[in-house]
C-alpha cells in the first residue's frame, strides 16, 4: 500500500546554503538516502536572505514558485532569462544546468522548489484554491493558506497552513477539499518517464 507522508514546515530542519545566502528546508528527496547529485526527485522550501547564485543541478529540471516576500529577480545569461518572480502563484520552469543569479526586490523571500531528474521523472506544479482531484504515481501537496482535507483510498489527512503530504509508489487517486474560504495549496504531480 502507498501511504501519505504528512509533514509540517515548522518542524523540518533548516540547512544553511554554502554561500550563506539562505536556508533550505527539504521536504522529501527520493530515493531516500540519495545524494544531491543522484536523486530522482526532490521538493524543498528555501528562504533567500541575500543576492547570489543558485547551485547548478546538471541533468535536473526545476520548478520554482515564490511563497512570500517582495519578489526576486532571476537572471541567466545561458538561458537568456531575466524575470521578476513575485508571490502571485506564478510557476517558473527552468533547467538546473544553467547559471542562475538572484537579486532580491525588497526583503527576504521564501520559495518552493521542485527538482526532477531529466528523462526519468516529469513534474507538473499548479496552485489550487477550489476542490480538485489528481491521480499520479507520486506527488506532494503543500497547504499555503487556510485549511483543507485530502481524501484517498486509505483515509483522509487534514491540512493547515504550512502543512502537507507526499507519496510515491503505486498510482494514487487523491481529492483535495477546501475547508475554509482562504484555502490554497500547491500541488505537485510527478510522472515517471523511465524506471532504471
Amino acid at each position: 500500500m502507498t501511504s501519505l507522508h504528512k509533514f509540517d514546515l515548522q518542524t523540518l530542519p533548516a540547512m544553511a546554503w554554502k554561500n550563506g545566502g539562505g536556508m533550505t528546508r527539504e521536504i522529501v528527496r527520493e530515493p531516500a538516502g540519495a545524494s544531491l547529485d543522484d536523486f530522482d526527485w526532490r521538493v524543498s522550501v528555501a528562504d533567500i536572505a541575500a543576492a547570489g547564485p543558485f547551485s547548478r543541478f546538471v541533468g535536473v529540471d526545476r520548478h520554482l514558485l515564490l511563497l512570500e516576500g517582495d519578489g526576486v529577480n532571476l537572471t541567466s545569461e545561458e538561458a537568456g532569462m531575466n524575470v521578476n518572480l513575485l508571490a502571485d502563484d506564478t510557476v517558473l520552469a527552468f533547467s538546473g544546468d544553467v547559471d542562475m543569479n538572484s537579486q532580491l526586490l525588497g526583503g527576504a523571500v521564501r520559495d518552493f522548489n521542485v527538482m526532477t531528474k531529466r528523462g526519468m521523472w516529469q513534474a507538473q506544479v499548479s496552485v489550487w484554491s477550489e476542490a480538485a482531484s489528481v491521480e499520479a504515481q507520486a506527488g506532494l501537496i503543500l497547504q499555503t493558506g487556510g485549511q483543507a482535507r485530502c481524501e484517498h483510498v486509505e483515509g483522509e489527512v487534514l491540512l493547515r497552513t504550512e502543512q502537507g503530504c507526499w507519496w510515491q509508489g503505486r498510482m494514487v487517486s487523491l481529492h483535495w477539499q477546501p475547508l475554509s474560504a482562504d484555502a490554497k495549496a500547491i500541488m505537485v504531480t510527478l510522472y515517471v518517464l523511465y524506471a532504471q
